[in-house]
């Protein structure tokens, strides 16, 4: 057999060298995760007036497969190299209701948990962020929008309000009344909403860890 000459033995370390750059994920990639919910699963509850403090005071439940505002139909979560976002699309999305809140949930690897909160009602149908449980000693504006005629609201923030984690869980719902705040709907974006609501309301993704693959 003939041996390698010196100018094919660079070629064949370079071609190596371009193929594995190729096949790198770039460090500002996002990894993301794609929630499909059905429509028509949203739910129904009521809390009579007297016992609105009263956390074992019965509820009534109710599937509500008619309500189409704030049915939640696709979730895509999205870990970015600085960034963490969340693109939802609904069966539709009014500009009606008393109270709509838009809530999400998440879980880092370390332990950390927050909460930011999308308020929409009359006089505030662009929305009103609240993120009471992210820290004060750094900016962590809550960036928002909502398109009405999409359907589609986004929410994101800076991966330094959570430490910059490996991984984050994430979880989304809706909640929203047409007449009164005893009486709202509600949609899990995780999950078929015909259940009761559970301590951790809504349901938390899979791991999604910065710019690697979904992990168990």
């Amino acid at each position: 057999m003939r041996p390698f000459s010196a100018s094919a033995v660079r070629a064949l370390a370079i071609a190596v060298m371009v193929s594995a750059l190729i096949g790198m994920h770039s460090p500002a990639q996002a990894r993301s995760l794609t929630s499909p919910d059905p429509r028509g699963d949203m739910m129904w509850i009521h809390t009579p007036p007297d016992d609105d403090n009263d956390a074992t005071a019965p509820h009534i439940l109710h599937p509500a497969p008619g309500q189409v505002n704030r049915d939640i139909i696709s979730t895509r979560f999205r870990h970015m190299d600085s960034r963490v976002r969340v693109r939802i699309t609904f069966a539709d999305l009014q500009r009606r209701g008393t109270f709509n809140e838009y809530d999400l949930r998440v879980l880092t690897n370390e332990g950390q948990r927050r909460e930011a909160v999308l308020y929409v009602g009359p006089g505030r149908w662009a929305g009103e962020a609240w993120t009471g449980q992210f820290p004060r000693d750094i900016r962590c504006r809550l960036h928002h929008s909502i398109d009405y005629a999409t359907n589609v609201i986004t929410i994101g923030f800076a991966r330094r309000c959570l430490s910059y984690p490996r991984w984050v869980k994430l979880g989304f719902g809706t909640t929203g009344g047409e007449e009164t705040e005893e009486s709202y709907f509600y949609d899990d974006s995780m999950r078929n909403g015909l259940r009761p609501l559970t301590p951790d309301l809504w349901t938390l993704s899979p791991r999604i860890a910065r710019g690697s693959h979904t992990l168990p």
